[in-house]
């Protein structure tokens, strides 16, 4: 059986228990310790992509809210309404929630879905390929785009940074070297690439440690993982982009998401496949929030037609 399908069983019995249990107090905790360990199983079978992890759990936190607050109303508030004069209170309080779930599962579908669109994702390995992205047409880049090249260090007063980017190794790949927990990080902000037909402008970096893959070890005697100059990386953008420095046209690039090491190939072939799977597990996910919203929609009629019916 294929991810897809033991997603799509997942997501499907999620629903189903809701269905199946509504009248019962403890749908919530099964439905909540389902989902928390499925999380739990995907994020450590795709090797701990975190960058992948983070972002998409803030919007499945931000789909539970109204599906908590959507089954409190049926649990706790509808039934103890009474009045032909409160029937209205229902299909609004469960309209507003409903939509509310929607866009919440909406916006959870898309963060998920970036990274399933990098299959396709086109690769620029010099100026006239970042150009030619910039000049066709934006859904040829609609995730984005990666650009590969090699670091140039940045020139520094007196000197040249043995590394442009530290950090602690992470250990996706089994164990850390000794002294690890004590490496400082060093995320330039900037850096510059040589393409394969000139160097770029400079290029903005992804602020956050999370957004840098599997890094190797740096060989300089002061620990940590990273990228110095020569080493050939991968690096996620969401638009092309274009300077001038002369009469001489750069390449350049806009809203960065992720560092990774090596060529794209090897990117696209080892580690988005991880990165891909866990991002399965949240679309999963946004599909039970959407059933389970729409659900509690229809639980809400029958106590609508009840206040309808009181004198």
């Amino acid at each position: 059986m294929g991810i897809e399908a033991i997603l799509a069983a997942i997501a499907g019995g999620t629903a189903l228990l809701f269905l199946a249990f509504a009248r019962l107090g403890w749908k919530a905790a099964v439905a909540a310790a389902g989902a928390a360990l499925w999380l739990v199983l995907a994020l450590v079978m795709t090797g701990n992509r975190t960058d992948v992890f983070e972002p998409n759990l803030a919007a499945a936190a931000a789909l539970a809210l109204p599906l908590v607050l959507g089954y409190l109303l049926l649990r706790l508030v509808y039934p103890r309404l009474k009045g032909r004069d409160r029937a209205p209170v229902v299909p609004l309080l469960s309209g507003l929630i409903l939509v509310v779930a929607l866009i919440a599962a909406g916006s959870l579908w898309r963060t998920a879905d970036w990274w399933l669109g990098l299959t396709d994702a086109p690769v620029a390995r010099s100026t006239a390929d970042v150009l030619a992205l910039l000049e066709g047409p934006r859904g040829a880049y609609v995730n984005g785009f990666l650009l590969e090249g090699r670091i140039a260090p940045l020139p520094a007063p007196g000197a040249v940074p043995a590394e442009v980017i530290r950090l602690p190794c992470d250990n996706r790949g089994g164990g850390v070297p000794l002294g690890n927990a004590n490496v400082k990080s060093r995320l330039p902000g900037l850096v510059q690439l040589e393409l394969a037909d000139g160097p770029s402008a400079l290029l903005h970096l992804p602020q956050k440690s999370r957004d840098y893959g599997d890094l190797p070890p740096l060989e300089d005697g002061f620990g940590g993982c990273g990228l110095s100059g020569g080493s050939l990386a991968t690096i996620w953008y969401e638009q092309p982009g274009s300077a001038s420095r002369g009469d001489t046209v750069l390449a350049s690039a806009v809203s960065p998401r992720l560092v990774e090491a090596g060529t794209a190939t090897e990117f696209k072939a080892q580690t988005l496949p991880q990165m891909q799977m866990l991002a399965r597990a949240f679309l999963a996910l946004a599909a039970a929030g959407a059933v389970l919203a729409l659900i509690q929609a229809a639980l809400a009629v029958p106590h609508w037609l009840r206040l309808r019916r009181a004198g």
